[in-house]
Order: structure tokens, then sequence, then C-alpha cells
């Protein structure tokens, strides 16, 4: 042990989240590992899944080629922005690269070209179309202006090989009727791909059993509320539900279920005739999603973070505890030292959510840069013994940030490894 904090990830509870999931759709799927895979360790989850899953997701080029050293054989699809300068890297990694612009294009096939100058076997880019469906992030948002990507994509195909096409749900864990909106724009794209002439290499592709061509539009949350409605996408990108957190425990979304059919018979899909078809294809299934797929999935968190006491002392009643004038003793009272702070991760508006210290709970006290401050009293507790910081469900990153106004995400890709050790069970 090089470190008195200690992360530990519990490998099996990690390959049982991606088993539960797996059972509620049949998909191909892609673990988004970005964030330092949500603040659990990029090359301790890559290592752990990389026979299990069919790609991973990154946000970037540096993470994109981190996951190819410790993968040589799966897909890696980079969904944010490729930087210029790591392009010849990242085409040479066989990294898919997502694109939103003809300009990203060209810059791709001079790219490419450079590099088959170079070396001796043919090279090709991988590139996946980002489409902005109503997040307004990154993608396309215009059909006219995608039907020229796809021209230009037909024009260069000896330099770049089309992957696949993909957009992202905002609000699939608050919002049916969002996502009925953003389904029908994605839908709208898929028919004009469909109608494309060329690409031969996707022709018909919209088709489930295509896997040589990826679409998708869930995370985590639109994967359990099942939003491709009409089944026309070939995997998802799952992120939180790995790591043991169900972003669909929302009543709003459940009970929306019964609306869901009539919701779409307002939709305008007159001229989607490809998707119309599907519709009366699946109408008696139409309406799959309910709350018992939220009562059988089972996720557990698979992230322990845990310290330990290096110093304990007695403070008076009146006195203060930490930093501030806020925290003050108002009994004689028992303060254990834990060497970890928000530097690590560990927020000053923690204060007041439990620890657990030898199976009793310890509420944190205050919070310094370095250095935490917990209320023992009331127990036998003493310098070195183990505190589970954050864990099991009475102090999981829910309950963390619930305490914070914030999400369960932002409690995990906070967690810093500088001075942490990591391992795996």
């Amino acid at each position: 042990m090089e470190f008195f904090n200690t992360i530990e990830l519990d490998s099996n509870k990690l390959k049982a989240n991606l088993k539960n999931l797996k059972q509620i759709q049949n998909k191909k799927i892609c673990a988004m590992v970005k964030a330092n895979a949500y603040g659990h360790g990029l090359r301790e989850v890559v290592l752990i899944l990389k026979n299990l899953v069919d790609c991973f997701g990154v946000a970037n080029s540096v993470e994109a080629l981190l996951v190819r050293e410790y993968t040589k054989r799966a897909e890696v699809l980079l969904c944010g922005v490729f930087l210029k300068e790591k392009l010849e890297e990242l085409i040479l990694n066989e990294i898919t690269l997502t694109i939103f612009n003809k300009t990203q294009i060209l810059q791709i096939v001079r790219a490419v070209k450079k590099l088959n100058k170079t070396h001796k076997n043919f090279l090709r880019a991988r590139v996946e179309i980002k489409l902005n469906t109503g997040m307004n992030r990154l993608g396309i948002k215009n059909l006219t202006y995608f039907a020229q990507m796809l021209q230009l994509l037909n024009k260069y195909s000896d330099q770049i090989k089309f992957c696949g096409i993909y957009s992202h749900f905002y609000a699939a864990d608050e919002s049916q009727h969002e996502c009925i909106k953003q389904y029908t724009e994605f839908l709208k794209y898929l028919e004009v791909l469909n109608n494309f002439n060329g690409l031969t290499e996707v022709k018909n592709c919209i088709n489930i059993q295509n896997q040589n061509f990826d679409i998708h539009i869930e995370n985590t949350a639109g994967f359990i509320n099942k939003a491709d409605f009409f089944n026309v996408c070939n995997m998802a990108r799952i992120g939180i539900g790995l790591y043991g957190y169900n972003p669909c425990l929302n009543a709003e979304f459940k009970n929306q279920n019964k609306q869901k059919e009539e919701n779409f018979k307002t939709c305008e899909f007159e001229h989607l005739k490809f998707f119309n078809e599907k519709y009366l294809e699946n109408h008696e299934n139409f309406a799959i999603n309910s709350s018992k797929t939220h009562e059988k999935l089972k996720l557990l968190p698979i992230l322990t973070l845990k310290s330990r006491i290096v110093s304990i002392n007695s403070v008076a009643c009146g006195e203060h505890i930490g930093y501030g004038t806020k925290t003050i003793a108002n009994r004689k009272t028992k303060v254990g030292v834990l060497p970890i702070g928000y530097y690590d991760g560990i927020l000053r508006s923690f204060c007041g959510v439990d620890v657990s210290v030898n199976n009793q709970k310890c509420k944190i006290l205050n919070v310094c840069m370095d250095m935490t401050l917990i209320d023992l009293t009331d127990t036998n507790a003493k310098v070195d013994d183990e505190v589970v910081i954050l864990g099991d469900f009475q102090n999981n990153a829910e309950v963390f940030a619930n305490s914070s106004n914030t999400i369960p995400y932002e409690i995990l890709t906070n967690l810093k490894h500088t001075r942490t050790n990591i391992i795996i069970k």
C-alpha cells in the first residue's frame, strides 16, 4: 500500500451489472469509459470488460489511445471531437472517429492519403456521424447538410469507412415526450440514409441484423426504458448502469407508458414510409416499457472508497472543528481525522453525510483540502481503523449526490486517483 486511501473495484459486480443489463435488450454494447471510466479507473475497467463488450466509448483523443493500449481488438468510438494533432495516430490505431461537418471529412481524407504514402498496408479511417436531434451539443442538425455529408463520404469511400450513425437522448430518465421528439428526428435521418443512392457498404443498413454498421441513440436510461421504440438500433452506449446506478428510477417516465402509443400517433410520420411499416409490424408490442423492468433490474455499485483514521482529537463543547465558524461542537466530541479531502473528491457539501467506521455510522463534520473530520463520539474507533466513505447502498454516490443537490455522475467523476490505491477484487 502506498496511500492511506483505497478505491476497491468489484469486478464480479461489474460483470453482473453488464449481464443484467443485457437481459433487457439484445444489442451490441458500447461501454462508456470516458472521464476515467466515470471515476472508476479507465485501465482497470477496460481490462475487466475488454472481452465482454463490443465497443468502448470515450470523450477525447487521449482516452481513445489509452484504451487502445489496453485492448488491441475492441472497437473504440471517440464520441467527442478528435484532436487534429492526433489524427494520424488515431487512424493508425483504428479509432472510430465521430464526425458532424464536411471540414472534418476533408481533414481525415488528407491524413489518410498522407499515411498511405508511407505505409504498405492500405488504410481507411473509420467514422460515425453524430446527429443533433435536440440536445444542441454536437452533431448535424440539418437533413440537407446530412445528405451532402453522405455524398462526400461516398466520394471518399477509398479513404473513409462509414461505420455508423448515432445521436444522444438528453432526458431519457425524465421525459418520454422529449424522447419521442428526439427519436422522431432520428428516424428522419435514418430514412434519408436508407434511401441514399451510394455507400453500398451500408445499403439497407437500418436492420438490427446488420452488425457491421452501428446505429445507436440509447444511453443507459434510454436502454432501460427501451426508448428505441421501433427497434431500429443495433447498439447502445451504456455508462452509469455498468457502474451500478440506475438513472431510471423516475416515476414520471414510467407512468407515461400508457400514453406512448397515443403520443406517437400525433407525430407526423406520413413522410416516413419505412417507419410507418415498422410501426404496423410492431403495433402489438409497441408499449414494451413498464415499471417491471425497473423493479427486476438489479444493479450494484462496484466502487468502494476507503480511508483510515490517522488521528483522533478530543474537542470540548463550544470549540470549533475545522475551517470556518459554523462547525462547533455541541458536546464533548471525539473527532477522527481522515487523510482525504476535497482535492480527492470529498466535497465540502458532504458535511452531515454518514460514513461507516466498524459498521457504525459517523457523520462528516468538516472537509479540508487534504483532510476530512468525522464524529467518532459514540464509537470505540481508534487510530488506523478503516473508514468506508463511499460504497454500499447506505452511503453510495446517490446519497452523496442528494446531499450536494447534484447527480451521482458528478460525485463519481470527481474522485481523483493520484494518491489512492486501486484494488480490483
